[in-house]
């Protein structure tokens, strides 16, 4: 195949009317018309026809993205885009080289498919695409447990260490366990234990009610974890309610990621996560002897009922 480049002489392929039109609409080839009457072609025209023909080829049978990247190559390579024509019905559009066998510079990078550029940024599996704010990137694939992790639109992303309520299906939605309630008949005889023994302290109280208190948190001396008392309860409660009054907390930062987390498992969910009346976000779970596991969050995001809180919160510095 004769490839011409620019400076040569090349076949006269100026358009002419009833002969042939190739044009470029939005960098695709486009074929505009065929000769009005099949005639004898004289041998001056003999290249445009063949031009005209090849182009047709290539409108209908090379994909939208190559014809893309071969009209933009054309305008700043060593090539027209007739020259392409040629290459490309011929084949050669990508193997193009010089008499000494070389590969042609401006198509050393050209790519057939999507799928081939992006192997060229890389080809691991459980890798992602990320553009890094000059030119895409790729971000190589997470150690088993990492998490996937946003920095705002000024930073890259980054694999993180999953740390409580991360969510991330295989791993715990939460690492910390900051309360566990029981069962209270006496409050002052508990005090006498928790307070004045072991040196609780009082860290919120409320109820269902403004005026009522049912629930009386007694945080541990120097720490943020504390016992919940469980007050006002029936004598004889049901295994259900009683499993709802003796529970333990699992304490996360963030409670959405622990309720996706819930509902890939399967497990069942009884009710919504909501803002408990000590205005932190919580979300109830109950084990197979019904006993409730409360995830809730270290800090409250509304003011609480009743009471102040009068000690640190978990998970706070």
């Amino acid at each position: 195949m004769k490839v011409y480049r620019r400076g040569e002489e090349t076949p006269d392929l100026t358009p002419r009317p009833g002969v042939y039109y190739v044009s470029k609409w939005r960098g695709l080839i486009v074929v505009k018309k065929w000769p009005r009457r099949r005639k004898r072609i004289h041998p001056n025209q003999q290249d445009a026809v063949d031009a005209f023909k090849r182009a047709t080829w290539m409108a209908r049978n090379v994909p939208a993205i190559e014809q893309t990247v071969a009209m933009d190559m054309a305008r700043t390579g060593p090539f027209t885009w007739k020259d392409i024509l040629l290459m490309s019905y011929y084949g050669t559009l990508y193997t193009a080289r010089t008499e000494d066998g070389e590969l042609i510079a401006p198509w050393r990078l050209v790519m057939d498919t999507i799928q081939e550029l992006l192997a060229a940024i890389g080809d691991q599996q459980a890798m992602l695409l990320y553009h890094d704010g000059t030119k895409w990137a790729a971000l190589l694939a997470g150690d088993d447990g990492k998490v996937l992790t946003a920095h705002g639109s000024s930073a890259n992303p980054t694999w993180e260490t999953a740390s409580g309520g991360g969510g991330a299906p295989g791993h715990p939605i939460s690492t910390h366990m900051i309360h566990a309630g029981f069962i209270v008949r006496d409050r002052a005889a508990e005090d006498r234990f928790y307070k004045s023994l072991l040196g609780f302290h009082l860290y919120w109280h409320g109820g269902m009610k403004k005026a009522e208190t049912d629930w009386v948190d007694m945080q541990v001396p120097n720490g943020k974890e504390w016992l919940e008392y469980m007050l006002n309860v029936e004598p004889n409660p049901s295994p259900r309610e009683a499993g709802v009054f003796r529970h333990l907390a699992l304490g996360v930062p963030d409670i959405k990621p622990a309720v996706r987390l819930a509902k890939r498992s399967g497990w069942p969910m009884p009710e919504p996560a909501q803002i408990g009346r000590d205005g932190k976000w919580q979300l109830n779970l109950y084990d197979p002897d019904l006993t409730r596991v409360e995830v809730m969050e270290f800090r409250p995001v509304e003011a609480p009922c009743c009471a102040k809180y009068t000690g640190p919160h978990p998970g706070s510095r």
